[in-house]
């Protein structure tokens, strides 16, 4: 009787392990990069630099939205990010935020002006490709997310005339 009723537990044991088994749903490219927004949701994104599109994908890999990024001539794309910025209940609650450079070539006879300054470019866009802030110059980025739907974005930027520099921060908030 013992033996019959372990025989019928190692069953039902087995037919519960076989049912919650992990299995996989899809496979990305190593391209894509996945974001959460603070609604929760999971979003996909894809570059498409010779389009000069960013795809936007669900987490069920159907394409949400295709938007047109504006990488200048002679700009290479460095980063994107997808921030959460609008209202809820509006159908994209996100801007792109990215940044892309330039090589300035120096002018002079010092070792150091035969390296390219790398000069970057902020940029944040609405899901429709428009404009929303565009900063030259920038070094570096911070997102702060906050819990009081008060984010805010930290742009540092560095502006060198000869031997003087000066290093600003603007705050933006969204």
């Amino acid at each position: 009787m013992k033996r019959i009723f372990l025989i019928i537990q190692l069953l039902i044991l087995g037919t519960v392990i076989s049912l919650g088994q992990i299995s996989l749903e899809i496979t990305y490219k190593a391209d894509m990069k996945a974001f959460q927004l603070e609604d929760g949701t999971f979003k996909f994104i894809k570059v498409d630099l010779e389009n000069k599109k960013l795809l936007v994908y669900n987490a069920d890999n159907i394409l949400e939205n295709s938007i047109a990024i504006q990488v200048p001539t002679g700009h290479k794309l460095k980063d994107v990010k997808l921030i959460s910025s609008h209202a809820e209940g509006e159908k994209d609650n996100f801007s792109v935020l990215y940044t892309c450079y330039y090589e300035a070539q120096k002018s002079g006879n010092d070792f150091a002006d035969r390296f390219p300054d790398q000069l970057y470019t902020l940029n944040v866009i609405d899901p429709d490709g428009n404009y929303l802030l565009k900063i030259p110059y920038t070094t570096s980025y911070k997102l702060l997310p906050s819990t009081d739907d008060n984010n805010k974005l930290l742009v540092y930027q560095t502006m060198q005339k000869g031997f003087e520099t000066q290093r600003i921060v603007e705050v933006y908030g969204f």
